[in-house]
């Protein structure tokens, strides 16, 4: 009998060792369970990539085009910095806001105006800014987003008129509606990098040419893809 007794509490302890030890590997493995990343937080970094000016460009009295509008596009380098703010508010949405400026190259041009040849125009874009809200969706690591805002950009026009004989030019900072989207990755708990592209509409700037052929007339608009990099104030 107390053989027997000896036996059940032998198995008893057994039993109660392995629930002990299946219970302490469960809280272990809990508590090894990684936290799923959190995207709130100020954030600053860098950009760079390719900017594509685009659109049309004419001479002629107001209303009425000389020789009819002549499109024009090309690109260059851009690069630049920004600052932003998200709030994770419930996974996986994020919001945000961010502010960026940049510096860059970018000539939209064409050697004619109507197809005659004696005539050229250009756009080129010195520098560029905007204020964008950010809206996307969380992944864990991976962030998903769109962006819109206001953008102000300045731009240098120019008309040459029987080069090299004649040549107007004009600066004009211009402001626009920008729009965008783009895929953003956390590498670690403060860096993260990301691919976007955005455009904006900047209108159609105005000057006056000559007595002769009136005004100068530059609908711009500008595309571009950049490639950059955040670091994280946690």
């Amino acid at each position: 009998m107390r053989h027997g007794n000896f036996i059940s509490g032998v198995a008893f302890v057994c039993a109660l060792a392995t629930l002990a030890g299946r219970s302490a590997a469960l809280a272990a493995d809990v508590q090894a369970a990684p936290e799923a990343f959190d995207w709130s937080g100020a954030y600053v970094g860098g950009d760079i990539g390719w900017l594509g000016p685009s659109g049309h460009w004419d001479i002629g009295s107001p209303g009425n085009s000389f020789f009819g509008p002549t499109a024009y596009s090309g690109g260059g380098v851009t690069g630049g910095l920004h600052l932003g703010y998200n709030w994770q508010i419930d996974a996986p949405f994020v919001i945000g806001v961010e502010v960026d400026w940049g510096l860059s190259n970018a000539e939209a041009s064409s050697q004619t105006v109507g197809g005659l040849p004696a005539f050229g125009g250009s756009a080129t874009s010195r520098w560029q800014g905007s204020a964008r809200a950010r809206v996307g969706a969380a992944f864990d690591r991976m962030l998903l987003y769109g962006t819109a805002g206001v953008s102000v950009a300045k731009f240098d026009y120019w008309m040459a008129e029987l080069p090299p004989l004649t040549k107007f030019s004009f600066s004009e900072t211009r402001t626009g509606v920008i729009v965008g989207a783009g895929l953003e990755y956390a590498l670690a708990r403060d860096w993260s990098v990301r691919v976007e592209y955005r455009h904006a509409d900047y209108g159609k700037a105005v000057a006056q040419v000559s007595p002769i052929f009136g005004e100068q007339r530059h609908a711009l608009r500008t595309d571009s893809v950049q490639f950059g990099f955040s670091y994280k104030f946690n």
